[in-house]
């Protein structure tokens, strides 16, 4: 995040949020890819099923949660805590 922030042009940034390990409806397992950093903004927010069963495992699918949409990055984390 600190490094995006000083890039000195416009900064557009798509990233998954938070991943999940499924089993049909039911979530079995959430992790945090940023390891507990926080994304200090809001933006444009979808699902993608980006590995439906069998592609990874037969028995589960992977489900990302994604945002994006941050064109004045360097403001947007000058805010953060």
């Amino acid at each position: 995040m600190a490094a995006l922030a000083e890039v000195s042009g416009t900064v557009f940034l798509i990233t998954e949020v938070d991943w999940q390990i499924r089993d049909g409806g039911k979530t079995l397992r959430s992790e945090n890819p940023f390891y507990g950093v926080s994304v200090p903004f809001k933006g444009k927010e979808w699902i993608w099923d980006i590995a439906p069963r069998p592609e990874v495992d037969p028995a589960y699918d992977l489900r990302y949660r994604v945002i994006g949409g941050y064109r004045n990055f360097k403001n947007s984390t000058r805010a953060a805590p």
